[in-house]
């Protein structure tokens, strides 16, 4: 029997008032986008969607890429997203 993963799914409205544990990644349903919860920012951190088109700026995916690679842990992932 395969396993199966499911994680807190809910709406714009849903996130912005909810404040996930650190760490912990929901779905917004209504962007069809994964997000970062840090436990202290209300509404987590969006991750980019293939095509860019939700980022702040427009950051391309390959910068972003690099970006994350250079990222240690969850902390320096962090700074470095509120830097954008």
């Amino acid at each position: 029997m395969p396993t199966i993963l499911q994680v807190r799914r809910g709406t714009t409205g849903e996130h912005s008032v909810f404040t996930g544990l650190e760490g912990e990644v929901t779905i917004n349903t209504t962007k069809d986008t994964l997000v970062v919860h840090d436990g202290v920012t209300p509404g987590g951190i969006e991750l980019a969607l293939a095509d860019g088109t939700n980022l702040i700026g427009h950051i391309s995916i390959s910068d972003l890429k690099i970006l994350v690679a250079a990222c240690s842990d969850f902390n320096d992932f962090k700074i470095a997203i509120a830097a954008l």
